[in-house]
C-alpha cells in the first residue's frame, strides 16, 4: 500500500467522512510515519547490511570513535572489509576491567567494538593503526518519512495492515469533540501491539538455528 491507501483505510477505520476531515491528512502522515517507526524499533523487521551510507564507515589512523547514523537502531555484528572474522561486541565496563588505559594502548587492526562508550557512535579497540572500511549490520528506521502519496512503507508489504491500527491508536489521542476517545485509542493500540507482537514471532522463526548444548560443566 502507499501512502494514500494507508490514509484511507485509516479514514474508513475512524469514520472520518465529513466534508469537513476531522483529521488533516498531515496529521495521517504524521502517525503512519510514526506507527512504521514503532514497528521498526519494537519488532526489528529492516535489517541492513547493503546499504553504504548507513553501513559502511571509513576508518582513520588514530581514532576509536565514529557516529553511527541516526536511523540505527542496533547494531548486529561488525566486520572490518576484507576480513573473515567479525569483531568481538564488548563493554566499557569490560575494556576498564581488563585493559587500563584501553584507549592510549598499542595501535592495530581492530579487533573489537564497543556501543556504550559515547551515546550514538561506535567505538573501536584497538586503536586503528591505518585506514579501514568498517561494515556493519544493522536494525534500522526507514530511511525517509514517507511524505507524497505515492510514497510507500519500507517495512515488508505484509505488515503494511498494522499502520492503519498505529494510525488510529494516536488520532483517537488527539483533543476535540470528535476525535478523543481514549477507549478507542486502547482498542486499536493492543490491535497494534499484537500485530508487532506476530511481526517479531514470525522474524524469530526465520532466525531459530538449532544447536546442541554442550555437556554442563557445572559453576565455577
Amino acid at each position: 500500500m502507499n501512502l494514500k491507501q494507508i490514509r484511507d483505510f485509516a479514514k474508513y477505520r475512524l469514520n472520518d467522512y465529513e466534508t469537513i476531515h476531522a483529521w488533516l491528512d498531515v496529521e495521517y502522515n504524521l502517525y503512519a510515519n510514526e506507527a512504521e517507526k514503532i514497528i521498526c524499533r519494537d519488532a526489528r523487521v529492516l535489517e541492513d547490511s547493503a546499504t553504504s551510507s548507513v553501513c559502511e564507515i571509513d576508518v582513520v589512523a588514530g581514532t576509536l570513535d565514529y557516529e553511527l547514523d541516526p536511523v540505527i537502531i542496533y547494531v548486529l555484528n561488525a566486520k572490518i572489509t576484507d576480513s573473515s572474522l567479525n569483531l568481538t561486541k564488548t563493554s566499557r565496563q569490560a575494556q576498564e576491567q581488563s585493559y587500563p588505559g584501553w584507549r592510549s594502548g598499542t595501535a592495530a587492526e581492530p579487533t573489537k567494538y564497543l556501543l556504550d562508550y559515547r551515546h550514538g557512535y561506535i567505538t573501536l579497540y584497538p586503536t586503528p593503526d591505518d585506514s579501514y572500511t568498517l561494515n556493519l549490520s544493522v536494525i534500522r528506521y526507514p530511511l525517509d518519512d514517507m511524505a507524497l502519496d505515492t510514497d510507500e512503507p519500507e517495512i515488508p508489504a505484509e505488515y503494511h495492515h498494522a499502520l492503519v491500527d498505529g494510525i488510529c491508536y494516536q488520532a483517537y489521542l488527539k483533543w476535540g469533540d470528535r476525535t478523543y476517545d481514549a477507549q478507542k485509542s486502547d482498542i486499536h493500540l493492543k490491535l497494534f501491539r499484537k500485530a508487532i507482537a506476530d511481526m517479531k514471532n514470525t522474524s524469530n522463526a526465520f532466525q531459530y538455528v538449532e544447536t546442541t548444548l554442550s555437556p554442563n560443566r557445572g559453576f565455577i
